[in-house]
């Protein structure tokens, strides 16, 4: 039975050379990475990574655009295609993309971007690359005015662009849309899972600004989220799509490698016990 490949984001070292990123990843047991644009793929495009690939052996299954709006990768018109080639060249199965951050779902960025991601799918096919867009995240209950933080309107905009949803369980379970619930309204068009757990912060530590860090994006298992009950929905419903690991610096504890690692690889194994179940599950 083909089972999902378990992933790791290499945003959560940010601030290590994206070399630590791929020994990290390598010891903990992974299957690829999902590559966040950082510092050096902006200064040297894909080298650094396609390096990286041939010394540890772990491919790029994934990529995702910068985690900040960076100077020169801001514009989505500049940002969607750098990405797309990124992942060409790559061989990357998926390239993950956020809906537009706008007030109204007629706003112009929004056929813009449908206009730039109908060019990407052109320059994808006979690549075997697909296009995914995630659900974002909310933070504040202003956020739930961005009409594609909503997932049922954000699934539309996917069904327009004519591309599958990529589901970050943090992210739903901080939305208007408990984790199954969201499940619900994504799973026929779902392709792609960012994994990690949300688990309420100390209240001296509750600050929006700091959510991505100390809320969401925690260990496997370390909150709240019905994971269990997700994975046996997705074995019900076939699923066999990347599951990537994507933790905060925090809940990884960057400050230590050591720590880091033994982080990665205890959340490896959550993973590789929640797949298991679902293939239990699905015999």
């Amino acid at each position: 039975m083909t089972t999902s490949r378990v992933l790791f984001s290499t945003g959560a070292l940010y601030l290590h050379p994206l070399r630590i990123a791929f020994q990290v990843a390598q010891s903990a047991g992974c299957d690829g990475i999902e590559l966040d644009v950082g510092p050096e793929i902006m200064r040297h495009g894909a080298r650094p990574a396609i390096r990286l690939v041939e010394e540890t052996g772990l491919p790029v299954h994934a990529v995702h655009p910068p985690l900040f709006r960076i100077p020169g990768w801001r514009d989505q018109r500049t940002v969607i295609p750098r990405v797309v080639e990124l992942g060409v060249a790559l061989g990357a199965s998926t390239i993950v993309f956020h809906p537009p951050k706008v007030r109204r779902a007629d706003d112009p960025e929004v056929d813009e971007f449908v206009s730039l991601l109908a060019d990407a799918r052109r320059r994808l096919q006979h690549t075997g690359t697909v296009i995914a867009l995630e659900n974002p995240p909310v933070f504040r209950p202003a956020d739930h005015d961005y009409p594609f933080w909503n997932i049922p309107v954000l699934v539309e905009l996917a069904e327009r662009c004519g591309v599958p949803i990529a589901l970050d369980t943090a992210h739903a379970g901080a939305s208007r849309y408990p984790l199954m619930e969201a499940y619900a309204l994504t799973h026929g068009r779902l392709a792609h899972i960012h994994l990690s757990d949300l688990r309420p912060p100390p209240r001296w530590l509750d600050r929006p600004w700091l959510h991505s860090y100390v809320k969401h994006h925690q260990l496997v298992g370390a909150g709240e989220l019905p994971l269990g009950r997700l994975f046996s929905a997705l074995a019900r419903d076939g699923f066999r799509g990347d599951v990537t690991l994507e933790l905060s610096p925090i809940s990884l504890g960057i400050w230590s490698l050591d720590t880091a690692r033994r982080r990665l690889a205890e959340a490896v194994q959550s993973t590789r016990h929640l797949l298991a179940r679902r293939a239990d599950a699905g015999q």
